[in-house]
């Protein structure tokens, strides 16, 4: 999760790594990876500014599945529950299973995705079954 915790305090539940000098993989995509990474599972998640969301295998950086979204992605997942959300520029706020590489076909109320009037640039975070997330049309969503 983006620095850490809920609150974002930048503290990590994790044993520190003294020096990281040596280049475990690299993963190239065709756009800026402005996204933050999540990692569920030995995999993680990050979207990318060419219109992907990629999965790759956290320990070797193979790509396990990419998603196009057909729109940049600059926020970072949240994931809940076995599902991975995460905003798009055209302000879609999207989702999948991340132990399949496919998307779900419905979400909020039957649709397939939710729309909002702005480019969602800020990450969703998922507290007490409450997906949390800002707009650029200058609203905050929460979803249940």
């Amino acid at each position: 999760m983006f620095r850490g915790n809920l609150a974002h305090t930048g503290v990590y539940d994790a044993p520190s790594v003294p020096k990281f000098q040596k280049l475990k993989w690299r993963f190239q995509t065709d756009a800026r990876a402005l996204s933050s990474p999540a990692i569920s599972n030995g995999t993680v998640y990050f979207g990318s500014g060419d219109g992907h969301v990629c999965a790759l295998d956290a320990a070797t950086g193979v790509k396990l599945f990419w998603l196009d979204v057909k729109m940049p992605v600059f926020s970072f997942p949240a994931i809940a529950s076995g599902v991975a959300y995460f905003g798009t520029f055209d302000g879609r706020l999207d989702f999948n299973a991340v132990t399949r590489p496919y998307f779900y076909d419905a979400m909020v109320s039957g649709a397939t995705k939710l729309f909002t009037m702005g480019s969602i640039r800020s990450s969703p975070v998922v507290d007490q079954d409450v997906l949390y997330f800002g707009s650029a049309d200058g609203a905050l969503y929460a979803l249940m």
